[in-house]
């Protein structure tokens, strides 16, 4: 499983000291950078790759794995751009397969409604309804592994 560590770049006038990233058999860098919060750089790194040992004397005492817990996760996606990358293209799939923002807030009104016992829905939308359920929870899986791939 993808992990997450964190460090504290070093930053001055003359340089800037980031994590030195793991490298696969082809000498790539793997892993990524997924946001600064509170002075900590958080980074995912995959199974199978460990962050090299040696690092810049000026951050090597503050690489650490991360042990996630529900807020920092919630932060780190909340600062992420690519766990906002994951978010707008949620929306993108649900709007190539047909769902324009308006049937969106449609279908929002009439499971409230309905909810709500304020309206009763016809067979033909609730079938829609469904559909369109069906659709979202297909897509909340594919961000749901996404983010596991980034070690969130």
């Amino acid at each position: 499983m993808t992990y997450i560590v964190g460090y504290q770049k070093f930053i001055d006038a003359l340089v800037t000291r980031e994590i030195r990233m793991p490298v696969d058999s082809g000498g790539n860098a793997v892993g990524c950078e997924l946001a600064t919060i509170g002075g900590i750089t958080y980074c995912s790194i995959p199974t199978g790759f460990a962050v090299p040992a040696s690092q810049p004397a000026e951050i090597a005492a503050s690489v650490a794995t991360v042990a996630l817990d529900a807020a920092l996760r919630a932060a780190i996606k909340a600062a992420s751009p690519h766990c906002q990358l994951v978010k707008a293209r949620r929306k993108e799939r649900i709007l190539a397969a047909g769902y324009t923002p308006e049937d969106q807030l449609a279908f929002l009104h009439m499971v409230s409604g309905a909810a709500a016992g304020l309206v009763v829905l016809t067979a033909e939308q609730a079938a829609a309804l469904a559909a369109y359920a069906a659709r979202c929870k297909t897509e909340d899986a594919w961000a749901a592994s996404q983010y596991e791939a980034l070690g969130l």
